[in-house]
């Protein structure tokens, strides 16, 4: 008798520790690793001044610094002042509008040059504009 609860309680212990076993094993292969996704948007010019109907080219050098390869995504964004002005972003020496890139996460195909353009309309005021 008492070896029998004992063995009822060594199998009750067994099964508890199958169950838990059972639902840490399941975490972990429902866990994904978190890979680091990131990149660089930048010019070496800040502030610029353009003169009217002058057209603004402006190397803009973008770079996956994440983990992984990336399709990086663009739009160009003027201020509320701009609203009316052409831009964009070039590329293959301004011959195409570039939407969209795709980056490697190894150098050196991480990164890639395009070309932000847009021309001052005649009667646009002196002041400052800005692009996102």
């Amino acid at each position: 008798m008492v070896i029998q609860r004992k063995r009822k309680r060594v199998v009750r212990y067994l099964f508890v520790f199958f169950v838990f076993s059972l639902i840490s094993l399941g975490m972990r292969e429902g866990e994904t690793a978190q890979v680091k996704r990131s990149f660089l948007l930048f010019t070496q010019f800040t502030k610029i001044v353009v003169q009217r109907e002058t057209e603004l080219k402006l190397d803009v050098k973008v770079v996956n610094t994440g983990e992984r390869a990336e399709d990086i995504y663009f739009s160009v964004i003027p201020s509320e002042n701009a609203k009316t002005w052409e831009a964009g972003l070039k590329g293959l020496y301004g011959a195409v509008d570039v939407q969209a890139v795709h980056l490697s996460s190894e150098s050196p195909d991480n990164s890639v040059i395009l070309s932000f353009r847009t021309t001052p309309p005649r009667e646009a005021p002196a002041g400052n504009y800005t692009f996102t």
